[in-house]
């Protein structure tokens, strides 16, 4: 399957949020009537002059201009904070960030009680990627002005562009707490608690987000991939769709309401929006990946092969597409072109023990044993826990008369998944061919158990009986078998035999008549 739904990180840092300010105003000097105040030195009235000059640059988008007249108000008057911020600011607009920084940060140093220049230096390294730094700069913001509603936002989006997803939500917290209206702070909540797989509070957050603004895609997108990991797949596709009706163009969401639909097993719903996704972004490996696999499972075979080879034309490291191309192949017995999907599948994922037991099952069907044995040993030495390819390597070891192998392989499958019907089946067979048949019954027993409907583990179950010399259970177990499969010649013809050798040759000539009823030509 795909990756599964995704939740989109939509902080608005830098769109929404407190963007570094233009040149802060100098206030004017005021007096009450004393003439306590020393005049202006020659020097600080160039500098607030320039300072103007830089402002007029700024205002009308010349940031060039405005940072070489800041610098000068600088040199004029190294000492005033609001020149420095003035020029991060405008160095800001020309994504210098690196230069905006240190005029940020000198401005802090200058006036340390500053939350305008904290911020704007918060931002300013958020987009330099220097989150922690971030953080601390809006942290000093919020503690000059415990009321700053964006100042907090922001603290919420460098945690969480910093991976700090527990950090970030009640920094986020207290942007609603002041604004209770903020939707993006509630949508990147929710965008936390899914990175935290707290998904019924995602689920609150975001619900939440979406009756607050109704319109807003992103949050209904968050809200089906919360939904969608909660397991409430139904509420996910509800989620996706409307995501979808607000952006129709929006592939995210389309590939991933096709996911939702893909789990449901609603698989002719989630190819129309695969191909959909297709067609809004014809080069999305993963969307073609996707309908692959739900053409897979409609055993559209043949179309799942053109799928996958779409899925790796567009993404040439896709490991994942190359295995499932490979599944196709098998089912469709062109075991050769498998062998070739699942090799280079191994090359670019050469850890997964899933894609070397599909090698390993491709090679034994083209017959080349040795080759298909050091794919299972190698899946079984990648993940040790992997009963699938246990019980692949004990069949193969069983067709090999290789008894004691096989027995210990298929033994190891069962301990690992003591459910697995087909592996107990398989150590039922191998300890037949070994000539313990206690133990086969008991296999067999246990295939049976696990799967009702296992009519050839309940034909093997009989002639083990039968072998065994167990002759009344032997009629029980192909007597379940023809209750399965009524029509099945080879199963009255066994029930007649367990029957003769139990003694009761009446009920052994009605059931050799009925098999020779089913099958005229086995008489």
């Amino acid at each position: 399957m795909s990756s599964g739904a995704k939740a989109l990180n939509r902080t608005g840092r830098n769109a929404r949020r407190n963007k570094p300010a233009g040149s802060a105003q100098v206030a004017s000097n005021r007096t009450d009537g004393r003439n306590t105040a020393l005049p202006p030195t020659v020097e600080a009235g160039r500098a607030v002059a320039l300072n103007k000059q830089g402002d007029d640059f700024y205002d009308k988008g010349q940031y060039a201009e405005a940072v070489e007249v800041y610098k000068m108000a600088i040199s004029a008057r190294p000492d005033e904070s609001t020149y420095y911020n003035n020029l991060g600011a405008a160095y800001y607009n020309l994504k210098r960030y690196d230069e905006a920084a240190a005029a940020f940060r000198k401005a802090t140093e200058l006036k340390s009680d500053d939350a305008d220049a904290f911020s704007n230096l918060g931002n300013t390294l958020g987009n330099l990627g220097r989150y922690d730094e971030a953080a601390e700069a809006f942290k000093q913001a919020t503690r000059l002005e415990p009321e700053w509603t964006e100042a907090y936002a922001n603290l919420g989006d460098a945690y969480l562009n910093g991976g700090k997803y527990a950090e970030a939500i009640p920094a986020y917290q207290s942007a609603l707490r002041l604004d209770h209206q903020d939707e993006v702070a509630q949508t990147n909540i929710g965008f936390a608690y899914y990175k935290l797989k707290r998904y019924s509070e995602a689920i609150d957050a975001l619900k939440h987000a979406t009756q607050t603004k109704p319109d807003d895609s992103v949050a209904w997108g968050n809200l089906g991939a919360a939904f969608f990991m909660a397991g409430q797949y139904a509420e996910a596709v509800e989620a996706f769709k409307r995501a979808v009706q607000l952006k129709p163009g929006d592939v995210e969401a389309l590939n991933n309401l096709g996911v939702a639909h893909y789990t449901l097993k609603q698989y002719e719903e989630a190819i129309v929006v695969f191909k959909q996704a297709i067609e809004q972004k014809p080069e999305m490996a993963e969307a073609y990946y996707n309908l692959g696999n739900a053409y897979n499972m409609q055993g559209k075979y043949g179309e799942a092969v053109q799928t996958y080879q779409q899925a790796v034309r567009y993404k040439k490291n896709y490991s994942e597409a190359y295995n499932n191309l490979g599944t196709a192949y098998n089912s469709m017995k062109q075991y050769e072109e498998a062998v070739a999907a699942f090799t280079q599948a191994v090359s670019l994922s050469p850890d997964s023990a899933v894609t070397y037991n599909n090698l390993g099952f491709a090679y034994d069907r083209l017959g080349r044993q040795n080759e298909a044995l050091e794919a299972y040993r190698k899946a079984v030495s990648l993940k040790p826990d992997y009963a699938p390819a246990y019980n692949n390597l004990g069949y193969l070891y069983h067709r090999m008369a290789k008894h004691d192998d096989a027995i210990a392989a298929l033994q190891k499958a069962v301990s690992l998944q003591p459910d697995f019907a087909y592996a107990h089946y398989n150590l039922g067979s191998a300890y037949v061919s070994a000539g313990r048949f206690p133990e086969a019954i008991e296999a067999y027993k246990k295939a049976t158990s696990y799967k009702k409907d296992f009519i050839e583990a309940l034909l093997n179950l009989g002639a083990a009986y039968y072998k065994a010399a167990r002759f009344n259970e032997s009629v029980e177990a192909f007597k379940q078998a023809i209750a399965l499969k009524p029509d099945s010649s080879d199963a009255h013809t066994h029930l007649g035999n367990a029957y003769f050798k139990a003694g009761k040759y009446n009920e052994a000539a009605n059931s050799f008549r009925q098999a020779i009823k089913l099958k005229p030509d086995s008489a």
